[in-house]
């Protein structure tokens, strides 16, 4: 009788609380969706889809970041592909979708579909060289390291290093979703140019269940770092909220490429290819990849 009387007090305590939890959680979702507006009849957010652009027979695969979409990369792209590159954006599974369809995509998906999207440009027959921002820096690494033909690697604020939170996270992500199954992410750092911030197709929230997966990513990235054959560039702001200096700073000593670039901006903050001094962030990408036109033949350890 006693387990059945405190049963009895917990229900209405309990349903109070999942009751608190669930309408926090609609109204979330309720605010991305109308920030973003309707999905098209592919499910997909109005400008979030995957971008194709063909021209010369040098191609470039750019791979966006984590909760954001290849809008974040369409002015890169076309940059470009305005220099004679083919190129392609690929829209992450689960990116660019409802909230729901994020909460249950995973790293093994985000890698075959940049797999595919990079052996879809290597089928053309010229040299490929990869181009990734945040998470899509750190698939990029997971990705050449696969494929040492790879020209050259250009990785943008790169997502290679974890906060204790995320960690603390992705270990108890389970009792983190009865609490708070979707997190709010957004952080105005993230894109200090007010115009560009305002046009992010990126969601702005962090549902739990993601959290291991992000950091199955990023560990995977670090650990397949010394492996590294091609040139490397890596550009990063001082000012990122996301990913510290020291933390870039440390996974790039592992770095086994012959070739390193390490290049600090100011004056942005984590998505660099859309925030203040864009243009000159797309200008360290064309210049990168012009000396590495030529596909790198060795091969991996």
């Amino acid at each position: 009788m006693r387990w059945v009387e405190l049963v009895r007090w917990a229900l209405p305590p309990l349903a109070i609380v999942a009751g608190v939890r669930a309408a926090k959680r609609r109204r979330l979702v309720r605010a991305v969706t109308a920030r973003l507006g309707p999905l098209d009849a592919d499910g997909i957010v109005a400008g979030a889809g995957a971008i194709a652009l063909d021209a010369g027979a040098q191609s470039v695969l750019l791979l966006h970041g984590f909760g954001d979409t290849p809008q974040s990369l369409r002015g890169l792209a076309h940059y470009l592909h305005g220099l004679g590159m083919t190129v392609r954006v690929p829209l992450l599974p689960g990116h660019g979708r409802s909230v729901a369809a994020f909460a249950t995509s995973t790293a093994d998906e985000w890698d075959a579909s940049a797999e595919a999207a990079y052996q879809a440009l290597r089928s053309r027959g010229g040299p490929v060289a990869v181009v990734g921002q945040s998470m899509g820096g750190a698939l990029a690494i997971r990705l050449v390291v696969r494929h040492p033909e790879v020209a050259s690697l250009v990785l943008l604020a790169p997502f290679l290093s974890l906060s204790r939170p995320l960690e603390l996270g992705a270990r108890w992500w389970r009792l983190a979703s009865l609490v708070r199954p979707v997190l709010d992410s957004a952080d105005e750092r993230s894109i200090h140019d007010p115009v560009a911030r305002a046009a992010s197709r990126g969601y702005g929230v962090f549902p739990a269940p993601l959290a291991p997966q992000l950091v199955r990513v990023v560990r995977a990235a670090c650990a397949d770092a010394p492996r590294l054959r091609l040139p490397v560039r890596v550009v990063q702001s001082r000012e990122d909220n996301r990913i510290t200096p020291a933390g870039t700073e440390a996974v790039v000593r592992t770095m086994g490429s012959p070739e390193i670039d390490l290049i600090w901006r100011t004056g942005a903050g984590h998505v660099l290819s859309v925030d203040h001094g864009h243009a000159e962030v797309w200008a360290l990408v064309r210049d990168w990849n012009e000396r590495h036109a030529v596909a790198q033949p060795t091969a991996t350890a």
